[in-house]
């Protein structure tokens, strides 16, 4: 038996070869025609942008935090725990409790 062979790694984005990278660019020339690529092509390149920017600000938040010795906010509840069935009682009594005076007054 031969071993398969190898692609180089490089030429690979996101698993997507060249010959299939020309195949759909050429795919969408077609359904989009050339008039409305170079926007499409702007909105992602604004898109991408953004995405990278909201991560570094996030990440430059969590090192902040660390770093100042706060803890990393966990949510908008100071007592809220990691237990998502604790948070959901908590907030039901919560509700029970602010409902029952209403109940009563019908």
């Amino acid at each position: 038996m031969e071993p398969a062979p190898v692609r180089e790694v490089s030429s690979l984005v996101f698993g997507i070869g060249m010959q299939e990278m020309v195949i759909v660019g050429l795919l969408f020339l077609v359904i989009f025609g050339p008039s409305k690529l170079p926007d499409m092509a702007r909105d992602l390149g604004w898109f991408v942008n953004e995405a990278r920017r909201s991560v570094e600000e996030f990440k430059e938040d969590l090192v902040s935090e660390e770093e100042g010795g706060q803890e990393p906010r966990k949510g908008r509840d100071p007592e809220a725990s990691r237990d998502p069935e604790e948070n959901v009682r908590r907030e039901e009594v919560a509700a029970i409790d602010s409902s029952g005076p209403r109940t009563e007054q019908l």
